[in-house]
């Protein structure tokens, strides 16, 4: 009896299952990345929601909210941010108890073992930018400060605005939003719910400002990286820290005036920065609003409109956003 013979592909048939396994893929990656970055982004939400809670349960216990940044004295960049205080209420308690407020200092070696603590609700999982300092990359001890991905927000305008154009480095800084920066502990802005008279849905308090910076984008002239958010460290007058206005619309980049003394980018001095706030999200930002929601606000929204969410007591109408 004759043996049946036996096909086997040929080789434009394997090229077409080929041809055809490569098309389903390039159908189906971008819907899986589309899928894990929204999974991401749903993380970056609940981030902002859970520094919203410890903001909130920080005003329970002091009646207050915590100051943007508290520092000692005349050196504005010496102190400790307004994260360094909710870490109790982040289940953190045991780095809050690793610093030393008495350091007079937090920009301190003595400050980097707690400071160097990644802390994952500070870092939004949509970040490409490393979680660590890396200012100087030469495995400097403050190369080793850990990053946070949200800024606290200060007011509609650089809050160094008035300091800089008077020309005194170490004045005291502008504050129309909710976190304030003071030059000295004792001399912490005490806002409090009822100077929200904007009305808490209408403020907004915390926003991301992730992805580009943190050591990883150098300065033209310096070779240092650029503008990144230590958690710990208050703000100074040359870099702000966890403190920030709200100059420009959210994703804005721009060259600006190393002093920002009259916020005018046509005075090129070869920096680089981000605007405010910023974040690798398509199409925007997350931000927290004071009565405790988040909303994710597009980078089209109306610069007037951002800076009126931006400060706390403006009068001014806030629309659809």
């Amino acid at each position: 009896m004759a043996k049946k013979q036996r096909h086997a592909f040929t080789l434009i048939e394997l090229l077409v299952v080929i041809a055809i396994i490569a098309v389903l893929i390039a159908l189906l990656l971008p819907a899986v990345q589309q899928a894990r970055e929204a999974a991401r982004r749903t993380q970056c939400k609940n981030n902002v929601k859970q520094l919203g809670l410890a903001i909130h349960n920080y005003l329970d216990v002091h009646s207050v909210f915590p100051p943007g940044a508290a520092t000692y004295g005349k050196n504005p960049g010496a102190g400790a941010s307004g994260y360094s205080l909710i870490l109790p209420y982040l289940d953190q308690t045991n780095v809050y108890n690793q610093l030393d407020f008495n350091l007079r200092d937090m920009y301190n070696p003595a400050s980097q073992p707690a400071g160097g603590t990644i802390i994952p609700v500070f870092i939004c999982p949509t970040s490409s930018a490393s979680a660590t300092y890396n200012y100087a990359n030469n495995g400097a001890w403050y190369d080793r400060f850990a990053m946070t991905d949200y800024a606290l927000i200060s007011g509609s305008d650089d809050p160094r605005g008035s300091s800089l154009k008077t020309g005194c480095a170490f004045c005291p800084l502008m504050c129309t939003g909710v976190f304030c920066y003071t030059a000295q502990w004792g001399g912490a802005a005490k806002i409090s719910i009822k100077d929200l008279t904007d009305g808490s849905s209408n403020v907004f308090g915390v926003g991301e400002f992730s992805g580009y910076t943190k050591g990883q984008k150098p300065r033209a002239a310096q070779g240092r990286g650029d503008d990144g958010i230590p958690w710990i460290l208050a703000e100074d007058y040359d870099t702000q820290y966890c403190t920030r206005g709200v100059t420009v619309p959210p994703n804005s980049r721009w060259f600006y005036n190393s002093d920002m003394s009259d916020g005018n980018p046509s005075n090129v001095t070869g920096r680089l920065s981000d605007s405010a706030l910023h974040s690798q999200h398509t199409g925007g930002i997350h931000v927290l609003l004071m009565d405790g929601g988040v909303r994710f606000i597009s980078d089209n929204i109306d610069l007037q409109t951002f800076k009126n969410l931006a400060d706390k007591a403006d009068g001014a109408t806030v629309g659809e956003f």
